[in-house]
């Protein structure tokens, strides 16, 4: 059995024992309380009080999408937003699979392929999970470039099949941010990088306000590939700018966009004299 296999493994039978209880009324307060954090969005402080609100949402009722979605979501900005953002990432994901794992539906189709997450098992997700399935992907490829893509290789295939069902069901309102979302996760293979860089553009074309769009095609596409001088070229064009120019939902990933850029910048200008640094930006 694969690593990921005993990992479902292992979240199947929490469900399933889950599902046998009878079902608690959500405290909706805590629930719209934690998104309307979550939609402020502006500093770290507002994200882990979403954590928290979230939390006791899922307190009173595991299996409301809404509340684990929610949680999955906070829990992956709050990665993001720190310095070292593996243990956050790794919660995300976590919570994010008790999400999908909550419809019945999704745990007898993965009993049925043996605990692995196969494009079979990802088609029962609705649009009532979509926000699981997009941000536990968010803070999974996430949390797979903070621990090392060599490393973490045999989950990308994973992540690659779970970002493509994330765009397929995206509504009109929230496809730039799924075709990002499938650039990310398919920049983690060399051999797709033209498709990763293709998304990322796209995305970045309808959603000029997300930062972060800019720095993932620089760092994990351009970079990478060894053009150093269009990583700078998209870089610059955030150099100088208040992260307040976007929309509240961006503001705090703005900012770490803007860190994370002169980061990259002050890389790249160590390796303008021609000699490429040796292998990808970890």
């Amino acid at each position: 059995m694969t690593r990921l296999a005993q990992i479902f493994g292992i979240l199947l039978v929490a469900a399933c024992a889950h599902s046998g209880e009878s079902a608690v009324p959500i405290e909706k307060t805590s629930l719209e309380k934690g998104w309307e954090s979550l939609a402020k969005g502006s500093d770290r402080a507002h994200i882990d009080e979403a954590i928290r609100h979230f939390e006791n949402a899922v307190g009173e009722e595991l299996n409301e999408p809404a509340a684990l979605s929610g949680l999955t979501a906070a829990l992956g900005l709050a990665g993001y937003l720190s310095q070292d953002g593996r243990d956050r990432f790794r919660a995300a994901r976590e919570r994010g699979l008790e999400c999908l794992l909550s419809d019945p539906g999704f745990q007898a189709r993965l009993r049925r392929a043996d605990g692995v997450l196969t494009s079979v098992v990802l088609d029962r997700v609705d649009m009532q999970r979509w926000d699981c399935l997009y941000w536990t992907t968010w803070a999974w490829t996430r949390w797979i470039y903070t621990r090392g893509t060599v490393a973490m290789e045999l989950d990308h295939a994973v992540v690659q099949d779970m970002a493509t069902r994330v765009r397929a069901l995206a509504p009109e309102e929230r496809m730039a941010e799924a075709i990002g979302l499938h650039g990310l996760a398919l920049s983690l293979s060399i051999d797709r990088r033209g498709a990763a860089e293709e998304s990322l553009k796209l995305a970045i074309d309808h959603r000029p306000e997300d930062w972060t769009l800019v720095v993932d095609l620089a760092e994990y596409v351009l970079f990478p590939s060894g053009r150093e001088a269009e990583a700078r070229d998209w870089l610059s064009q955030l150099h100088g700018r208040d992260p307040k120019e976007a929309r509240g939902c961006c503001i705090a990933t703005n900012k770490k966009a803007v860190d994370r850029m002169e980061q990259l910048l002050s890389r790249l200008y160590e390796s303008a004299d021609g000699q490429r640094p040796k292998g990808d930006p970890p």
